[in-house]
């Protein structure tokens, strides 16, 4: 859109080295034309730089992640190898677990978590459904509504799958079918009681667990590890958030091996949830569940992002797997 806009002579007045004598008289008696940006153009200049700053963050975030699972890739594979589960602390930025964390709370306070379920056994090998105490958990898949959770379960999925085929020939894991739950448990003893998360026969094909932890602060009494029942003792040494012992319950305290007082239990490891810590392990032969959570406040409230990776030759199932 252009306007003519008539300007008093003396506005005109320009340096020499500008303007020569001779244009600028006849300049003086004449109307000048100027052009002005239509307001439409400017939004839209607008829209598309905005757009510009959402792809390199979306970008970089995912750069992040992806970078993040190849440097920890070895680790993990090795333990995956050796003890069926392997642990990655401060596998991601603080900075990036706050923002998952972030989008994490406005899905809760916007209402869209539910009370989450979970299944079990009866004597007849029957499946039951039940409510947990006092746990809310969501699926993702809305990128406009936490786009970097949903980036992050990309990111997971263009590297975790293939790096494990490699070193595992009979793991075919999908590189495009996954599953996934955002849960958050409220205290107050709210807890998981100990499962497999397949079921011989229920056509669940979920056979790697990948948990992400998105706490900033975690302190021990606040409880809320996941436990690991192992099928030998773990060969690893106590380190900080991570105990080994032997117990007989989810609800048992672990005992040292060899201590005496483990006659009956089972090997098994806590692990705590520290923000930023990445756990994987065969979620499909592996027993495990989530001791009593006690944080008191909203901001130690135990957050956790699981991403099952799935059987890829079975891939077919239009009901989905059944989740803890």
């Amino acid at each position: 859109m252009a306007l003519i806009v008539l300007l008093p002579p003396a506005l005109l007045f320009l340096p020499s080295m500008c303007l020569s004598s001779r244009v600028s008289s006849s300049l003086l008696h004449k109307p000048v034309r100027m052009m002005v940006a239509d307001p439409a153009d400017a939004a839209l200049r607008a829209a598309q730089e905005q757009l510009r700053s959402e792809q390199e963050q979306r970008d970089a975030h995912i750069a992040t992640v992806c970078g993040a699972f190849e440097r920890a890739a070895p680790a993990l594979l090795d333990g995956l190898a050796t003890q069926g589960f392997a642990v990655a602390s401060d596998f991601l930025p603080r900075a990036t677990v706050l923002s998952l964390r972030a989008e994490s709370e406005a899905i809760h306070a916007s209402g869209g978590m539910s009370p989450s379920m979970s299944s079990q056994l009866d004597e007849t090998g029957a499946v039951h459904m039940y409510g947990k105490h006092n746990v809310l958990a969501t699926t993702l898949w809305d990128s406009r509504a936490s786009p970097r959770l949903v980036e992050y379960t990309y990111a997971l999925m263009s590297t975790l799958p293939a790096l494990l085929n490699g070193r595992f020939s009979d793991a075919a894991l999908s590189d495009t079918l996954q599953t996934n739950k955002l849960a958050v448990c409220l205290g107050d003893g709210s807890k998981y009681d100990e499962h497999l998360d397949t079921h011989d026969g229920g056509g669940d094909l979920r056979t790697l667990a990948c948990l992400l932890y998105l706490q900033d602060e975690w302190l021990e009494e606040h409880g809320g590890c996941l436990r690991i029942f192992r099928g030998a003792d773990a060969a690893l040494e106590d380190v900080p958030g991570i105990r080994v012992g032997r117990a007989e319950t989810m609800d048992a305290e672990l005992t040292p091996i060899g201590s005496g007082t483990d006659v009956g239990a089972r090997p098994a490891v806590d692990i705590a949830p520290l923000g930023g810590r990445l756990v994987c392990f065969w979620c499909d032969s592996s027993a495990h569940g989530v001791r009593p959570s006690y944080a008191p406040t909203e901001a130690g409230h135990r957050w956790a992002l699981t991403v099952w990776l799935l059987r890829k030759h079975e891939c077919t199932s239009s009901s989905g797997p059944v989740v803890h």
